[in-house]
């Protein structure tokens, strides 16, 4: 909860790293990996990228041999996060897509669909980037899902300020912003 929250990162850090260690030690190597794929976010959103990557990788290996699908899918998104190889993260993120698929949580399908929509935007791919966006909005929001709305949609007003559609960007951000401010999101916050 304090890693979901981003809340005392430091504190949460050390819940998961003793949670991957308890489940270690009971041998349980699906929980364990999920422990560790909860360490590589808090890892990821503190900004130590070469130390989440790592805890990505021990995680995807344990749900490889705990035949762990949601973990899979979860680890191979966070390791292309950390992967600066564009062709390599998109690999990734269409493993990771496949693998929530397979294990039935179309929900959690919508964080890879929304990171390739990122990635083709960074690629400057914008009607992709925009297709891809869409999709990850309208997943979320027929799942209800209003947290995992928030990111396609700033995605989908800055590929519309780049396509000159300026009411479209307006339209995006203003539900961005209502939402971010509802959901209490200080991400996306101006500095």
């Amino acid at each position: 909860a304090q890693a979901s929250a981003r809340i005392d990162l430091r504190t949460a850090a050390r819940h998961a790293t003793r949670a991957a260690a308890m489940f270690e030690r009971l041998g349980d190597a699906s929980l364990q990996g999920r422990a560790l794929q909860t360490l590589s976010s808090i890892l990821w959103t503190s900004l130590d990228i070469v130390a989440a990557k790592k805890a990505a990788t021990e995680a995807l290996a344990l749900a490889r041999r705990s035949g762990d699908l949601f973990g899979q899918g979860a680890a191979l998104n966070s390791i292309a996060l950390a992967d600066a190889d564009i062709a390599q993260a998109l690999r990734l993120y269409g493993q990771a897509l496949d693998a929530y698929k397979a294990a039935g949580y179309v929900l959690s399908a919508t964080s890879a669909v929304a990171n390739i929509g990122a990635t083709y935007g960074d690629l400057g791919l914008w009607r992709r980037a925009r297709r891809q966006s869409l999709e990850a909005l309208d997943l979320a929001r027929r799942a209800g899902a209003q947290a995992l709305q928030t990111v396609p949609l700033w995605n989908l007003t800055d590929f519309a300020i780049v396509a000159g559609s300026l009411d479209e960007a307006r339209s995006f951000g203003a539900e961005a912003d209502v939402l971010c401010r509802a959901l209490r999101e200080t991400r996306f916050r101006a500095l």
